[in-house]
């Protein structure tokens, strides 16, 4: 499965899902992955499950007040990719197809208990604009002009 997804966000509060998805679409999902969310820290982390919880996590935090933009790619010839505000932060190349299931994109709530330095609070906390699922893998270039468009 290849696919984007991208999201625009603002926060003083770590912790909490920006965008990922679940099995459910309006209760808290079984099935959940490729999430996106604000960990303990501040730092964002792109997840996907496939029998096995793999993430990759920005070296900086996000919980600074500031518009910031995430996007997240997956596919099996660039496996996982996520950007924040026009940059490369964190890939695995190794990782390269989500679980195979039905379900529903989630913005701002789902599910993230039980995935690396996940909060309790599930609820993202703050502004969010402009968010967007691709059936493909948005490019470097495309990345970068997202983040410039939208500034």
């Amino acid at each position: 499965m290849t696919f984007s997804e991208e999201v625009w966000f603002r926060t003083s509060v770590a912790g909490g899902l920006l965008i990922g998805f679940g099995g459910s679409q309006v209760t808290v999902s079984g099935q959940h992955d490729r999430q996106v969310y604000l960990n303990t820290n501040g730092q964002l982390v792109f997840g996907a499950y496939n029998g096995a919880t793999q993430v990759v996590t920005s070296p900086k935090s996000y919980n600074d007040g500031a518009w910031h933009h995430v996007v997240s790619t997956m596919s099996a010839t660039t496996g996982m990719r996520l950007y924040v505000d026009g940059a490369l932060v964190a890939s695995n190349a190794n990782y390269t197809a989500p679980e195979n299931y039905t379900g529903y994109w989630r913005i701002g709530y789902d599910t993230i208990s039980g995935w690396p330095g996940a909060p309790a609070n599930p609820y993202f906390t703050g502004s969010m604009r402009f968010a967007a699922v691709y059936n493909s893998v948005l490019t470097a270039a495309q990345v970068s002009s997202h983040y410039a468009a939208g500034r």
